[in-house]
């Protein structure tokens, strides 16, 4: 099966790459894009809340919010080393809401994972804003090419 997302460094913020699909139709586009790094034993994914991501108070969409999380889940598993999941399924996605989020300031995914399986890659973390826990979460995976 070949990728389909394409990872490639940030030119405009080093350190960064870019996680995106290659498919410009699919719902992770509009979404994204995303930047994600590496940081120890833990992944950051990063999106730029924009005018279209709003709820009607002008916050971000809590929609919105648990679409960047389930996108984050796979980006996470990837950057931490899960192989099989770029196109497995998410199984389980729980998500706190703690407090409201913020356009045009950067949101991160801040993500561990817990354990990975033959068939499975259990995850935690919380979306974070300026130093603020905007949701806590947790998610479970399967991958595609799971053996039994």
């Amino acid at each position: 099966m070949t990728d389909p997302f394409c990872w490639e460094a940030a030119p405009d913020h080093p350190g960064w790459m870019i996680w995106e699909l290659h498919d410009v139709d699919c719902f992770n586009n509009f979404v994204g894009p995303l930047l994600a790094r590496r940081e120890g034993d833990q992944a950051i994914v990063r999106l730029q809340p924009r005018p279209e991501h709003a709820n009607y108070t002008g916050a971000i969409h809590g929609g919105l919010m648990m679409g960047f999380i389930d996108c984050a889940l796979f980006a996470g598993a990837a950057i931490l080393g899960a192989e099989g999941t770029s196109q497995g399924l998410t199984l389980e996605c729980n998500v706190q809401f703690l407090a409201s989020g913020r356009l045009n300031v950067p949101l991160d995914a801040v993500i561990d994972v817990l354990r990975i399986t033959g068939r499975f890659v259990f995850l935690r973390g919380l979306l974070v804003q300026e130093g603020a826990n905007i949701c806590n979460f947790s998610g479970m995976l399967r991958k595609a090419d799971a053996k039994r």
